[in-house]
């Protein structure tokens, strides 16, 4: 099963958009299921607050400090998987992805009523571990500095 689609599943069975992208990525940076619940609760208070940063983000940024032993391609690598989020999405924040803010009752009742994580946050998982994949893949001289 490729990585993109056993993100998919994870997230299709409950996991938030955060951990099903870091358990994508679990067996390659050795990660079993209990730290991996550990590690990703923190960012949870991330999401869905009127700023929240975008779970898929916050667990593209962890795989990104996970996988890579080299500070400063470590920042680089997370500075251009930010611009690359950027330049598809042109925001990196939950409530502006989904439309709504779910750290209100109108907001959660619109991503109810409208299933907005399954029709939106489905493609965010898919995308982002795509984009962790090519990155994770590149030589250090192709990474660009922000």
């Amino acid at each position: 099963m490729s990585r993109k689609s056993e993100a998919v599943q994870h997230f299709n069975e409950g996991f938030n958009c955060c951990k099903a992208v870091v358990s994508a990525f679990a067996a390659d940076i050795a990660i079993d299921e209990k730290t991996r619940t550990c590690m990703m609760t923190p960012y949870r208070a991330l999401l869905g607050s009127p700023q929240g940063l975008c779970g898929v983000v916050a667990g593209g940024v962890r795989i990104i400090e996970l996988s890579e032993k080299n500070k400063s391609r470590a920042m680089a690598l997370v500075g251009e998987f930010k611009q690359r989020f950027l330049d598809k999405y042109k925001t990196v924040a939950c409530c502006d992805l989904l439309g709504c803010d779910l750290s209100t009752y109108e907001g959660t009742f619109k991503e109810i009523e409208e299933n907005l994580c399954a029709t939106h946050c489905v493609r965010y998982v898919e995308d982002v571990v795509d984009m962790l994949e090519e990155l994770l893949s590149l030589k250090p001289l192709e990474i660009t500095p922000n």
